[in-house]
């Protein structure tokens, strides 16, 4: 009974993992996918306040910028920089986008390869598991 209760919880471990990673990772999936890149001017810069959970905050800089998607439709978003952050000489940066979807843009830089990295390991994880406990029920 005890190695069954221990099987139990690698499965279930094992489950909120690769689910964990694949919600973290589909984000990346989407862009890796469906998303497209434009070069965009940077229209105003303007220091403010992101506020965060339990009222919490920190000032970041809200950048505006405008750029044109593959059909030609224009779109104006806004996203946040540290305030350490400068606008290129020629006001030009690169972002990358979701076309048709409003508010799902991010700058070119912003991409993030440990969602997937974390969803292929647990995805290996998993099928190791499913190896280890088959080999274990057939002995």
């Amino acid at each position: 009974m005890g190695s069954e209760i221990g099987r139990a919880k690698l499965w279930l471990i094992a489950g909120v993992l690769f689910c964990t990673a694949g919600y973290a990772s589909c984000t990346e999936f989407k862009y890796a996918l469906r998303g497209e890149q434009a070069e965009a001017t940077v229209v105003k810069v303007r220091k403010t306040r992101e506020i965060r959970r339990h009222g919490q905050g920190r000032e970041v800089l809200d950048v505006t910028f405008t750029f044109a998607e593959a059909d030609g439709a224009e779109r104006r978003e806004t996203l946040h920089r540290p305030l350490d952050w400068t606008p290129p000489p020629d006001n030009l940066v690169a972002v990358q986008y979701l076309p048709g979807k409003k508010w799902q843009v991010r700058f070119a830089s912003d991409r993030h390869y440990w969602p997937i990295v974390l969803f292929c390991a647990c995805l290996a994880y998993f099928v190791a598991l499913f190896i280890w406990l088959s080999r274990q029920a057939y002995r």
